[in-house]
């Protein structure tokens, strides 16, 4: 069983991952599985290929900025308060545009969030985005994704 919380963007909480600033709000462990949120500010200019999650369905929440979001054979130029489901099995990625976005992303079942951000995270030293990694460790990324049930398929 769950219980009511609250939380928001402040270092100790927050993360550092890949040039993004990511605060988790909600958990599997808070919510006994169910759901895993997350606040990401996110640089202008970074793209995640197409992907596909077998495991879990995704939505984003844009609350900042505009994110051109595939989802299937759809483009979705997502600007402050749209909102983008995306199922499992469902191919989708993203792009940032303009100087930062951010947005609320949502995972069901919990836990996916949590185990993709976690290994090439460090604490965020304050609430900003930090500078981008020289040389990301694509390779580490790719097999922890495998792991996780996503497919990259563009």
């Amino acid at each position: 069983m769950s219980t009511p919380l609250h939380r928001s963007a402040r270092p100790g909480d927050s993360w550092w991952y890949l040039g993004c600033l990511v605060t988790p709000l909600v958990t599997a462990e808070d919510t006994g599985g169910r759901l895993s949120a997350v606040e990401a500010v996110v640089p202008g200019g970074l793209a995640v290929p197409v992907h596909r999650h077998t495991l879990e369905d995704e939505a984003f929440h844009v609350v900042e900025g505009t994110i051109r979001i595939t989802v299937g054979d759809e483009v979705v130029e997502a600007g402050p308060g749209t909102f983008v489901w995306m199922p499992r099995d469902v191919p989708h990625g993203f792009e940032v545009l303009g100087e930062r976005a951010t947005a609320l992303v949502l995972c069901t079942p919990g836990g996916h969030l949590e185990r993709m951000f976690r290994p090439f995270s460090v604490p965020a030293e304050h609430v900003g985005l930090p500078p981008l990694p020289e040389e990301p460790p694509i390779d580490d990324i790719l097999a922890l994704d495998r792991l996780l049930g996503v497919e990259h398929v563009g």
